[in-house]
């Protein structure tokens, strides 16, 4: 039997692959490669499990990769300093009914934005079956309910005008973390413990009749605390009484 020469077996080889013939590269460590960036690439993808409120898991293509919902932030239920921040759990919750395990979802990415974070996460709005749209991703839907609110991290990414304006309607509202007990302050612990250790050493002033008695705060530490009425930032920069 006559033997191709070798130069000939390399062109073959080169055609083929030319031809999409090779191996697809499945991404970085294994997983799913990310949707081409442009408006309507979509990855369809299966939902593994929800992390937090604004990052998930998913299957696609074989491989498993985690998505941060983009545009968006939601309280910490484990954050590395003072643990679950206000209204953290409910924003999980909501999530969880929204993609629960197993539901198909269409991911599609932002041309405005990275692909991944520095974390390796797919930086996705994520799409239910039948929705589409500036205002049909779940990523929108938990900023209109107030379990979210909107996250720009270096660039304006492009439905950045539709979030603004569902996070305004929500804080109109006070819905979610934008009413009680969070007021919007939902950084360091809940706001039951932040009041608490804001309180320290408070008094009370003005107790005639035509006064209401108000409640002060002395900045022990930095940080957002929420009172009745408004939310107050303490300084030790600028150490003081302030009104809560």
């Amino acid at each position: 039997m006559r033997r191709r020469p070798w130069h000939v077996l390399l062109v073959a080889v080169a055609v083929a692959l030319g031809a999409g013939c090779g191996v697809a590269d499945p991404g970085p460590a294994g997983e799913a490669d990310p949707p081409a960036a442009g408006e309507g690439a979509g990855l369809p993808a299966t939902v593994v499990r929800v992390i937090d409120g604004d990052t998930i898991r998913v299957e696609a293509r074989g491989f498993e990769t985690p998505v941060r919902l983009l545009g968006i932030d939601a309280p910490e239920t484990r954050h590395p300093d003072v643990g679950e921040e206000c209204f953290g759990a409910e924003a999980t919750a909501r999530l969880k009914r929204l993609l629960p395990e197993g539901a198909r979802v269409r991911l599609e990415t932002d041309p405005s934005q990275d692909a991944r974070d520095r974390y390796g996460r797919l930086l996705a709005y994520v799409y239910p079956a039948g929705r589409d749209g500036p205002a049909g991703s779940v990523n929108h839907d938990l900023v209109r309910t107030g379990h979210a609110t909107v996250y720009v991290f270096r660039d304006p990414f492009m439905r950045l005008d539709a979030f603004r304006a569902a996070q305004a309607e929500a804080r109109r509202a006070g819905r979610g973390l934008w009413g009680p007990p969070c007021f919007g302050a939902t950084r360091g612990a809940r706001r039951e413990a932040a009041v608490g250790a804001a309180l320290e050493g408070a008094g009370r002033a003005g107790t005639s009749r035509h006064r209401k008695p108000r409640r002060f705060a002395i900045a022990r530490e930095p940080g957002l605390y929420a009172g009745r009425r408004r939310v107050v930032c303490l300084s030790l920069a600028r150490p003081g009484r302030y009104v809560l």
